[in-house]
């Protein structure tokens, strides 16, 4: 495929069209505010290049990666033979800026990097140190310090690699910069998490359902937080005489969790195809207690003119106000108090609900999104024209279209 000089490539460990979750989510919106298919050359790592390869490399032909040899989790998808294999497309399309996007990317990132005239922008849905000294802490996934210690290596490697970091919140760049103090703070540059907003929101707004949550369902934070709603704040609904419904929808939920929210009268929509129906008509929910990086359920619910209650932690990072864009809450009888009240009185509910679309239209729009990215790849082709010659240029406004690779 013929891509023209100056185009940017964005390396992303997943389907940017299929996967689902937050980190997909930032990856179309990326895509588009980087100029669409016309300017922004999409390399998926859709597979992990062992169960592929079985006795010889898929790419190389030689002796292909040992899953057994990677030294953790986000390690797996690494291959020497396809980073050089990218390293040598990227440079016959003509494309000397990559954009390397999460945890499972970093060893590409570091990768990338090495090679002449090529260089890499890291883009990081969170601060992932932080957010896995906590997930340990919590007793997820088995982690042990070893784990945590190596997510920290790589994470801090493929930051110090890379001409430039992204991050999606001022809050995190501060992190990110408490966290690894080697950083030049200069090189961090704030580009927010983004979402599509609905036309204004309809006033007065539509009585609510019920209430709803929704997020991967096999990530701990998300986990933990169900368990809250269905053990702590639908009992606490329920003595209130609340008789909405209750929904969690996402991908992958378990057995257990199933089980849990049965056992709770909190039905459960597994694998939904979109989830935007059931934001609009309900009041959305954010009982989280750990997260990294700031949430899309919060910035969906403004968007989608749908009343919000959440703890501080499920708001992090989104300057959002209290009482003026969304309803706070952190004890169990806080978000029935919260809920009924949403429920209860329209006036209010209107009120928040406005604020909120208005917030997120000026602040995380993918508007701002575009505007933002064209900010910062200025400010990098400034710092970076005397070494890269005359090959990069920032990507103009393009008609949105569908991502393809």
């Amino acid at each position: 495929m013929s891509r023209a000089r100056g185009s940017i490539a964005l390396l992303i460990p997943g389907s940017i069209k299929s996967q689902k979750g937050g980190s997909a989510m930032r990856w179309r919106a990326l895509c588009q505010a980087l100029g669409g298919p016309k300017h922004c050359f999409v390399i998926e790592l859709t597979c992990n290049h062992f169960d592929r390869c079985n006795d010889l490399c898929a790419v190389s032909g030689g002796i292909p990666p040992n899953p057994e040899a990677a030294d953790s989790y986000y390690t797996r998808l690494y291959c020497d033979h396809l980073a050089r294999r990218i390293a040598e497309q990227l440079a016959v399309l003509g494309i000397s800026l990559v954009v390397c996007s999460g945890l499972e990317a970093h060893r590409y990132a570091i990768s990338m990097a090495k090679f002449a005239g090529l260089r890499v922008i890291y883009d990081m849905h969170n601060v992932e140190l932080p957010l896995f000294r906590s997930l340990k802490a919590e007793g997820a996934y088995g982690l042990s310090d070893a784990d945590v210690q190596l997510i920290g290596r790589g994470e801090e490697s493929a930051i110090l690699s890379s001409a430039q970091v992204w991050v999606c919140s001022a809050s995190d760049a501060r992190l990110l910069c408490a966290t690894y103090p080697s950083v030049d703070p200069a090189s961090v540059h704030v580009v927010p998490n983004a979402v599509a907003v609905r036309a204004r929101p309809r006033l007065p707004s539509v009585s609510p359902r019920g209430v709803c949550f929704t997020g991967h369902l096999r990530w701990h934070p998300n986990v933990d937080a169900i368990g809250r709603l269905a053990n702590g704040i639908v009992p606490a609904l329920r003595e209130r005489g609340f008789e909405g419904r209750v929904v969690v929808a996402g991908a992958e939920p378990d057995e257990e969790m199933i089980e849990l929210c049965r056992a709770a009268g909190v039905d459960v929509i597994a694998d939904p195809e979109s989830t935007a129906e059931l934001i609009a008509n309900n009041i959305v929910t954010v009982p989280l207690m750990l997260g990294g990086g700031t949430r899309f359920k919060a910035l969906e619910a403004f968007a989608s003119g749908a009343p919000l209650i959440s703890t501080g932690k499920g708001v992090e990072g989104l300057e959002a106000e209290p009482g003026s864009h969304y309803v706070e809450a952190e004890s169990y009888e806080e978000f029935a108090a919260g809920i009924i009240r949403l429920t209860a009185n329209r006036h209010f509910r209107d009120s928040l609900v406005l604020n909120a679309w208005s917030f997120v239209r000026s602040r995380y729009s993918t508007e701002v999104l575009r505007s933002t990215v064209r900010r910062a790849l200025s400010e990098f082709l400034a710092e970076h024209r005397a070494t890269a010659g005359d090959g990069l240029s920032v990507p103009q406004r393009t008609q949105q279209q569908p991502c393809r690779p």
